[in-house]
């Protein structure tokens, strides 16, 4: 009698913590040493970007994963995020801030979060109207939900008034040389009266 060994394969497990993020595709769960070379699927998570798995591969994350033919044993996978970092403008155009400054104030904030824009700039001659970004229009002390770069550039209205203020450099500037004008023609017309009396 010939009695003959009978094999079975041991099955392992692969666990994975995503933190918060989702898999497209799903990664299998089990494996055994006979398991053709599988790639890790990497995840997705909104507001974050993948840097990589650690686990069963090392303490360095790392997006490309492959859990090759002839391996053993549980394996546990963990992925690692960063926050997404967005970039946001206001443009004065023109005009100065409360602090004295006049450029552009740039802030750096993370995916998601929400921002109030800004008291608004003045500017000599113009009547603040409002800030536009994205093709809309925000008013200061307005809050918003960000989640992509964003600029915002202030809208001005001319003061209707700025002439009559004495705003205007330009008017005044001819205001006296209308003056001066007038001043010398007088003068002419005085001279040529005392000639024919002489």
């Amino acid at each position: 009698v010939t009695l003959y060994a009978q094999w079975k394969l041991t099955d392992y497990n692969i666990e994975y913590d995503l933190g918060g993020g989702t898999l497209s595709k799903a990664n299998p769960v089990t494996y055994t040493y006979e398991t053709d070379s599988f790639k890790l699927n990497n995840p997705t998570k909104i507001g974050y970007n993948f840097i990589g798995w650690t686990g069963s591969n090392g303490d360095t994350p790392e997006k490309n994963v492959t859990v090759k033919k002839g391996s053993s044993g549980d394996m546990k996978y963990t992925a690692n995020w960063e926050p997404i970092i967005l970039t946001i403008t206001f443009d004065p155009n023109g005009g100065t801030w409360a602090d004295g400054t006049t450029g552009k104030k740039v802030i750096n904030i993370q995916y998601g979060s929400t921002i109030t824009i800004p008291d608004a700039p003045k500017k000599n001659g113009a009547t603040f109207e409002y800030f536009e970004g994205s093709n809309n229009k925000y008013s200061s002390g307005q809050k918003i939900k960000v989640t992509s770069n964003l600029e915002f550039k202030a809208h001005w209205s001319t003061n209707s008034s700025s002439v009559a203020t004495g705003d205007n450099n330009d008017i005044s500037g001819l205001i006296i040389l209308m003056t001066i004008s007038v001043i010398g023609i007088g003068l002419s017309i005085r001279n040529i009266r005392r000639q024919r009396k002489i």
